[in-house]
């Protein structure tokens, strides 16, 4: 009877597959270098750019100039990153091109210039990328051929680092898994925004960190200009005349926007670096920093590797945090700072006690320092400090106290750093319509439940793997666990149940689910439970793979053609770089966005989707009760994917 072949009877074997995982893993390195030396070419070119004053069309031009060697680059660092050669990387992306140069070998005989150089332009992306500004002025069919080459080579890139370093049995630190996700996703991020214009108050977030970055303040008078606005958007003018100070305020003194100031400041770095590809990279990182801390937190949850593998790659590639990394708005900035606290909370092991005192003052000024990005995400820092309090109030009462006073302190900043500034504790009255902002809220809360399915503002048309959220949730709840599960599940609850009665999930002109980003996170780690115990059946494991491969091509198109990240009635006029404020409430059209229809519509409709929703909870419910008793939370390898490497036998004796 022939036995299957183990690892670690034979010493040369055990050689050969240690001094090939060190391969590997400076090849993983290697490339992580020389990708971030392709992102800091980039930075630095723009950088002179943005000194020198050049607005946002020559933002696409000064890209478009350095691409060659940021493309080298990147070329390179895949290579290393998936083990191949430089040659058979290139070539592979010469292959991938080809339909591209087919459609270039049609030229455009309107122009005898891009008639002349266009069959060339491919070429010259596929080895470098070099120049394409100057041989042919790129149309939709080039911008989108492109940004699919890109989302492929670095998809590609991200599930191999996803099977060495998360699925290989390593558990790389969060600090360092941060760094690669971030070097993952700031190409991608860059990709989408030479792309596309800002959408809806990243204008304004913008125009507040060059205040900032300029002039140290938030008077917004000296800095409405044309000269800093066509750094933001390349319709700079065209805003002006359309009245982009919707959102500003003349006070006696200043003119300030409504937009708190705090996430500005976090901008301005960024900005007086680089200008918007600065902010872009800042975004990529904030995204990145919650792809890094998702395994930590289903680790110290007690999930095994297959789920907190699982959790990045939902994290980071087929859920709204994608979309965002290129994005300029605060609900990733307070998701990034509350999920933070949340693990430094789950943090059971024996230390020092200043060490741990410090810990707990960063978790308390976390929580309540969220009021300076918005006074709003109090009520998401309070809710992670209720949880922490329910699940450790017997056992650890002095942290419990430590934390909140940190906390109190914070918030307290918080509501003296609005009044101070605005002369309110709430900056949206300065708009004197407070009751059309209320508008947006509906008097049936199921209502902003259902807008979860609607494709024009909720998230899971966007992420359909978080369909299997709520079969994670049944299983922790049925584990009979029940601190593991109130720690994985409450988080949630507060911060959705405060804005549920608002239709507009996507909160006006940006990308989906922006409202409820802050609180994702812990609907990725339940759908990343769900996902593995669904793998575990046939009908479970063909859902598994519908459901990540449609995640996967919607995020190919979307950095292709970010625009598809807008909802329907705004993706031509984003595509033109206008800034339209688009209200669902008021205006709904109907189309291709819509999976379960509006959830503004009839009372019929509505009952219709409520049904539907019911019905997805009552299946995992009772799928849960039948996949619960043989699952294991802290499996190493639930059989999600590759099977695991043996571990090593004793040495033999020599």
């Amino acid at each position: 009877m022939s036995q299957s072949p183990t690892y670690g009877n034979n010493a040369t074997e055990m050689s050969s597959l240690s001094e090939s995982a060190e391969y590997r893993e400076a090849g993983v390195g290697a490339g992580a270098a020389t990708v971030a030396l392709g992102i800091l070419i980039a930075t630095a070119v723009q950088s002179l750019a943005h000194r020198l004053g050049l607005g946002s069309e020559e933002f696409s031009w000064a890209i478009g100039g350095i691409a060659g060697a940021t493309m080298v680059a990147v070329l390179v660092g895949a290579a290393r990153i998936t083990g191949g050669g430089l040659f058979r990387m290139t070539a592979g992306a010469f292959l991938a091109m080809l339909p591209l140069l087919a459609v270039w070998l049609v030229p455009d005989w309107s122009s005898g210039f891009n008639a002349i150089f266009g069959p060339i332009t491919p070429i010259g992306l596929v080895l470098a990328e070099i120049g394409w500004r100057f041989l042919a002025a790129p149309g939709d069919g080039l911008w989108f051929n492109t940004g699919l080459a890109w989302a492929i080579l670095w998809l590609g890139a991200a599930f191999t680092v996803w099977r060495a370093w998360l699925r290989g049995g390593r558990q790389p630190p969060g600090r360092s898994l941060i760094l690669v996700t971030w070097l993952l996703l700031a190409p991608l991020a860059l990709a989408q925004a030479v792309r596309s214009a800002p959408t809806g108050d990243e204008f304004y977030y913008y125009l507040a960190a060059s205040s900032v970055a300029l002039d140290g303040d938030a008077d917004l008078a000296n800095n409405y200009k044309a000269s800093i606005l066509r750094r933001i958007t390349p319709y700079a003018p065209a805003a002006i005349d359309a009245g982009m100070k919707i959102h500003l305020r003349q006070t006696e003194e200043k003119l300030i926007s409504i937009h708190p100031i705090g996430f500005s400041i976090l901008l301005a770095p960024g900005w007086a670096m680089a200008g918007r590809l600065g902010g872009v990279l800042t975004m990529a990182l904030v995204a990145a920093c919650i792809g890094g801390l998702l395994p930590v937190a289903a680790r110290r949850l007690g999930f095994g590797e297959d789920i907190a593998s699982l959790a990045w790659g939902f994290g980071m590639f087929m859920s709204p945090f994608y979309a965002f990394s290129a994005m300029a708005y605060p609900e990733p900035v307070a998701g990034a700072l509350a999920l933070g606290a949340f693990i430094i909370f789950l943090d059971k092991r024996a230390l020092t006690l200043p060490k741990r005192a410090t810990a707990d003052a960063v978790a308390g000024l976390a929580l309540g320092g969220m009021g300076l990005l918005n006074l709003k995400f109090l009520v998401l820092g309070a809710s992670i400090l209720l949880v922490f309090t329910v699940a450790r109030w017997a056992s650890q009462f002095r942290r419990v106290v430590v934390v909140s006073m940190w906390a109190a302190f914070a918030a307290a900043v918080a509501f003296a750093w609005h009044f101070w500034i605005y002369g309110e504790f709430n900056q949206y009255a300065l708009e004197g319509q407070t009751e059309h902002a209320w508008a947006a809220f509906s008097s049936n809360p199921l209502k902003g439940a259902i807008g979860l399915f609607w494709a024009t503002g909720g998230i899971f048309p966007y992420s359909m793997v978080l369909l299997f959220a709520p079969l994670g949730a049944a299983l922790l709840i049925q584990s009979g666990k029940r601190q593991s599960a109130w720690l994985a599940l409450a988080p949630f609850f507060p911060f959705y149940f405060f804005y549920c009665p608002y239709i507009a999930w996507h909160g006006g002109a940006s990308g989906p689910a922006r409202m409820i980003l802050p609180v994702i996170p812990w609907v990725i780690l339940a759908a990343a439970v769900g996902a593995a115990a669904a793998w575990r059946g046939r009908i479970g494991r063909a859902l598994v793979l519908v459901t990540v491969a449609f995640g996967v091509g919607l995020t190919v198109f979307l950095t292709a053609d970010p625009a598809l990240w807008i909802i329907t009635t705004m993706s031509s006029s984003i595509k033109e770089g206008a800034l339209p404020f688009y209200f669902p409430f008021l205006s709904v059209e109907r189309g291709f966005a819509y999976l379960l229809g509006d959830p503004t519509g009839s009372d019929l409709i509505l009952w219709v989707e409520a049904g539907l929703f019911t019905a997805l909870l009552a299946v995992s419910w009772f799928t849960a009760k039948r996949l619960g008793p043989g699952f294991r939370f802290d499996s190493p390898g639930t059989g999600v994917d590759i099977p695991m490497r043996q571990p090593a036998g004793p040495k033999k004796a020599i």
